[in-house]
């Protein structure tokens, strides 16, 4: 009976949604009072699902999921794993762990469904993972790529149902990859709803019908049509009892929010009294969700408190939540609502006729739209601010809104400051004149009379450069301990170092916290602003900077300028420092050679002397200079080759194999979380982590053209000549088998209680137009994929 109800359980879902609950209650009770069935492993994963998504009850639907892996494992129902796959994966999980992590398990579902005949949820596993990868904001065009592999995998398997929804979804990135007439409507090639619509409700498809309003209804809203995006919103709306447990369930109260919200200022008394009402009802249920997913919710619950509060006139409040959304957007990678929120941000300024902070959040929104690959969207952004695509090229020096402009000249003349100032300051690669210009263009912005840059070195804070303005601008570089400085507030620069936040002090001695500070008691200073520099959400250095001459000195305008400045200076200072250490140890290494040198020709020169011992000589020299030839090729570290080495070894290799029409793999390697792992087990082990890395690698290959090298930092590199692709995973697989079983404790990995790999694989076949750097980006891009998958695997790319 457990089976039967199983078989129809998928239909009901789509089109009798009202069924769904009955199927599988009958199911579990089925299983309370005879006993389990193997069959009662996908029930309890649907029950799981009606808990988390209808009842509400997230923590034991997400048991019931546990239950239904663990009796799937106990009864070894292979012919049940792609249907309970799909229940767990689909329905339960994304209530409670980051959706990515869903993606996972999804290929062996589609394995499993090929293997024992389960053609249906085999289909059904392809296109969750189009739909997943989606709303998480997986890369477009890399995405689109993939969404054609599932389409093509399903049309195979003649499951013309869910061919239709993956077409849909398809649609959706043509349309935000520029691929489209109209953008809010899904009318081309590959879906359309002129045509799709009448047969969707022909068959009562509530589930295809929810997910076409849908997509219209954020279609509608990125692109401004926001009535339109409240009426797809309303439609939607109706069909909501098809996808309670899906992750588009919460998605669709965000972005009905959003659109309730973008019309508010223009509604009536009652409608808007409605729309806050509504919003509410919203915002409660996201609120919950967001306590057990804050990585899926929170960001998208600050955004609507933000968007609402706007209305209200809480400008503060705010503030507060864009910045909030924006932060947890980025911290769990959901790059295109990191987008839409930068992008709210930047309009609810420029209302305020803030166009220097809107400028720096559109342009992120803009960065972020880009990275996501949506250019239509980013084209969309260009048009109504014509501006910005030449100001984000550092060529124009004010942003207008098309719709509303209110710039003064005092705005203007502050971001032609701003934009030399920061073309200044990217410009520069030198850390001294770095130092010195960056300095002294923030003490001059800000108004300061003297100012220090201090820069956090292995959880320390040091001096790296101070500056007066008056009787003439000085800069002086030096390097000293903060902790030993009489020249600075220290418990007001660790107070900063340790919340990352800015502070500005209208008149020091008269602040609570910090007036009985050693040297704010004896030097008394008037006007104090100090401020983080982070890049990636890590503390890079601190800017401390005073005024003696007048209270309250640091405004609210010169403090933004401050930021601004802020933002650009923590890429240059990590670029300078990187370009300075690579500086120091090649200047290193030349004295090393240099001084080695002249000794040999001291020796060679004494053994000249003495004919008899001349053959001597002449071998010593050999063999010297053979070792330094061994020396510049090899990493000092972990005695494998060196990074100089695997340049000149690929470009041999890829001239070599491009004559002979032979393949050529890379395969590159990076440490999981291995930040964390000297953080917690210190340098030394890390070196000794390495040191064993490099030895598994080595031990795995075994024909002497294949060349191992620690590429930089935690990342090894393996040149495979005439080598496929298949020969290339095989090799990747092993390095990551022999790696795991090194049994090297992890305890801050998040993947594994020891030390893993993320792998990235690319193989071509070196030809005429292209070049070793398109194959080294391949394979880079595909490690990076592999850290988006979750880490410790394997991901191979073919470069075409």
């Amino acid at each position: 009976a457990i089976q039967i109800l199983s078989s129809i359980i998928s239909a009901a879902f789509v089109t009798v949604p009202e069924l769904f609950p009955l199927i599988v209650f009958k199911q579990v009770n089925l299983s309370v009072k005879y006993g389990n069935a193997p069959a009662s492993a996908f029930a309890y994963s649907t029950y799981g699902s009606i808990l988390c998504g209808k009842v509400g009850d997230i923590e034991s639907g997400y048991q019931f999921g546990q239950l239904a892996l663990s009796l799937l494992e106990r009864f070894n129902a292979k012919e049940l794993k792609a249907k309970t796959f799909i229940g767990v994966n689909f329905l339960i999980r994304p209530w409670k762990e980051h959706a990515r992590e869903t993606l996972k398990p999804l290929p062996e579902g589609y394995k499993s469904g090929l293997e024992t005949g389960d053609i249906e949820y085999a289909a059904i596993s392809a296109h969750v993972q189009s739909f997943i990868s989606y709303f998480i904001g997986k890369e477009l065009t890399a995405l689109k790529r993939e969404m054609a592999t599932y389409s093509d995998a399903i049309a195979r398997l003649g499951q013309k149902t869910y061919l239709n929804y993956n077409e849909l979804y398809r649609q959706v990135v043509f349309n935000l990859v520029n691929q489209a007439e109209n953008p809010c409507r899904l009318s081309g090639e590959l879906y359309n709803e002129e045509k799709m619509l009448p047969l969707h409700q022909q068959a009562n498809d509530g589930y295809a019908i929810f997910h076409l309003y849908l997509h219209k209804l954020i279609l509608c809203y990125l692109f401004e049509e926001f009535y339109q995006a409240v009426e797809n919103a309303a439609i939607a709306e109706k069909y909501l009892d098809s996808v309670t447990a899906l992750l588009v369930f919460p998605i669709f109260h965000f972005y009905d929010s959003l659109a309730q919200l973008a019309v508010y200022t223009s509604a009536t008394k009652s409608e808007q009294k409605r729309i806050l009402l509504k919003v509410t009802a919203n915002q409660k249920k996201l609120n919950k969700w967001a306590h057990y997913a804050p990585m899926n919710h929170l960001h998208k619950f600050y955004l609507v408190e933000a968007e609402r509060h706007r209305v209200l006139g809480k400008e503060a409040k705010a503030i507060d939540f864009y910045d909030r959304a924006i932060e947890l957007a980025l911290e769990h990678q959901y790059i295109h609502e990191e987008a839409l929120a930068n992008e709210l941000a930047a309009k609810f300024y420029l209302s305020k006729g803030k166009t220097l902070v809107a400028l720096a959040y559109m342009l992120n929104a803009r960065y972020c739209y880009l990275k996501w690959g949506a250019t239509r969207k980013v084209r969309d952004l260009d048009t109504r601010y014509p501006h910005l695509s030449r100001m984000s090229g550092g060529t124009r020096t004010e942003l207008i809104n098309t719709k509303d402009s209110t710039s003064t000249s005092d705005e203007v003349l502050d971001l032609q400051t701003v934009t030399k100032a920061s073309q200044a300051i990217s410009s520069e690669i030198m850390l001294d004149k770095l130092l010195a210009k960056l300095m002294k263009i923030v003490m001059e912005s800000a108004g300061a009379q003297k100012g220090y840059l201090i820069l956090s070195k292995q959880q320390e804070f040091f001096i790296e450069a101070s500056g007066i303005v008056e009787p003439a601008a000085e800069i002086v570089r030096h390097s000293a301990p903060v902790a030993t400085s009489l020249d600075l507030p220290i418990t007001l620069i660790n107070y900063v170092g340790r919340t990352q936040e800015t502070l500005v002090l209208d008149e020091a001695t008269a602040e609570d916290r910090f007036r009985h500070d050693p040297y704010i008691t004896t030097q008394k200073p008037k006007s104090i602003l100090c401020t983080p520099i982070l890049n990636q959400g890590k503390l890079i250095s601190i800017i401390y900077l005073e005024n003696n001459l007048t209270i309250g000195a640091f405004t609210s305008k010169r403090l933004e300028i401050v930021r601004l400045l802020c933002s650009q200076a923590a890429v240059s200072l990590q670029n300078a420092q990187l370009y300075e250490q690579v500086e120091n140890y090649s200047l290193t290494l030349e004295q090393k050679v240099a001084e080695r040198t002249l000794e040999l020709q001291a020796k060679n020169e004494q053994l000249q002397q003495e004919i008899c011992d001349r053959l001597s000589a002449q071998a010593a020299l050999h063999t010297a200079n053979q070792q330094l030839a061994r020396l510049a090729s090899l990493d000092g570290l972990t005695q494998i080759a060196n990074r100089r080495r695997f340049d000149e070894y690929l470009s041999l290799e890829w001239r070599r194999l491009g004559e002979a029409t032979a393949p050529l793999s890379l395969v590159l390697c990076d440490v999981d979380y291995f930040k964390g792992y000297n953080d917690t087990y210190g340098h030394q082990a890390g070196d000794a982590c390495l040191q064993q890395i490099a030895g598994a690698i080595s031990h795995i290959l075994k024909r002497p053209m294949d060349l191992v090298a620690r590429y930089g930092g935690e990342e090894f590199v393996v040149i495979l000549p005439s080598t496929t692709s298949v020969g290339a995973v095989h090799i990747a697989y092993a390095i990551l088998k022999d790696v795991q079983q090194l049994l090297i404790p992890h305890a801050t990995s998040s993947v594994s209680e020891y030390v893993s790999l993320s792998v990235g694989v690319s193989t071509t076949v070196p030809r005429k137009g292209l070049s070793p750097e398109a194959l080294i980006a391949v394979a880079d891009k595909a490690l990076y994929e592999a850290k988006e998958q979750g880490r410790n695997c394997v991901i191979v790319r073919l470069l075409a």
